[in-house]
């Protein structure tokens, strides 16, 4: 029977000490767990050489599906020990930055975040909640470097331990997103025949009869360009009107026009089937489908707008 992660992590450290210790070498290794997106906890592995303040986290479960055996352990952990250094020699010297809010600021960005699956984060996290079950939440954008975490999250000890205002930080951390991640809008269809796309956004051209991705230029988490300052208004004018946004990934979002083309059921089995055996858990936003109305400027919860409307039709 295979052993649990935690287990198999405790395992996979005490072997990487032991052939730490028989080459004479002065490393600690430890293991740490970071809750993720969704609450999904992952455990890393650090190996620590004197005096060095900041290495590589290694998680463990890019490595737990395949071992079994004690003989597995061993050779993850030589394969883990080898990666490590790897990734230190080709790592700049870190340290840490001064986390007064002054030098912080410009580094402040935001992402989207379910609240009903990431509780935990939501309650350790400066955050905004922006209806339809999503916040935002506030992270330090160290500079990126490979192997390393290329983030500080933004928790509430942090933030009165250093004396933020969460308002300003949030305030702050949503303008440099949108500032220095800016958003794009290109057809689905463009992305995947020619890997890009023409951005909509920045382009005279219409979108009202195609699948739309909506993403920042960083890539990761780009979810959140849905909240940039008028955004949602700028893709009901591509559109021409109402749409649907499908929630696919905490990376991007699709948009699609509510054309008659698409029931809000349909999009819904989309997300759900997706969800379901395409996407990591961490990367999962949400299994329900969301509805921009042009005429109220209002983002809601697609089956909340379609439940209205049936009782206001019966009332």
């Amino acid at each position: 029977m295979r052993t649990g992660i935690n287990e198999f992590a405790e395992k996979v450290r005490e072997c990487i000490e032991e052939k730490l210790a028989e080459e004479g070498t002065n490393y600690t290794v430890t293991i740490q767990e970071k809750t993720k997106n969704n609450d999904i906890k992952l455990h890393g592995i650090a190996i620590r050489p004197e005096g060095l303040s900041a290495v590589p986290l290694i998680y463990l479960e890019n490595y737990y599906g395949d071992t079994d055996e004690e003989r597995s352990v061993e050779d993850v952990s030589d394969a883990i020990i080898s990666l490590s250094r790897e990734l230190r020699e080709r790592t700049p010297a870190f340290r840490m930055p001064d986390l007064d809010y002054d030098n912080i600021r410009d580094m402040l960005r935001v992402k989207l975040v379910n609240n009903t699956s990431s509780p935990q984060v939501l309650r350790n996290m400066v955050h905004r909640d922006v209806g339809c079950g999503f916040s935002l939440t506030a992270y330090i954008d160290l500079p990126r470097s490979s192997g390393l975490e290329g983030m500080i999250q933004v928790s509430r000890e942090l933030a009165k331990a250093a004396d933020y205002d969460r308002q300003k930080i949030m305030d702050t951390a949503l303008y440099n997103s949108a500032s220095m991640d800016p958003a794009y809008l290109k057809r689905i269809s463009e992305m995947v025949l020619m890997d890009d796309g023409e951005d909509l956004l920045n382009s005279e051209k219409r979108g009202e009869d195609s699948i739309l991705v909506l993403g920042h230029e960083s890539t990761e988490f780009g979810a959140v360009a849905l909240y940039y300052p008028g955004i949602k208004e700028k893709i009901s004018e591509i559109v021409g009107g109402d749409y649907f946004i499908l929630p696919s990934s905490v990376h991007e979002l699709l948009v699609v026009p509510d054309n008659g083309a698409y029931s809000s059921s349909q999009l819904m089995d989309m997300v759900m089937s997706v969800n379901s055996t395409e996407l990591l858990p961490q990367d999962r936003l949400a299994d329900r489908v969301l509805l921009y109305r042009s005429d109220l400027k209002m983002l809601t919860v697609a089956e909340d707008m379609e439940h209205r409307s049936v009782l206001d039709i019966t009332r």
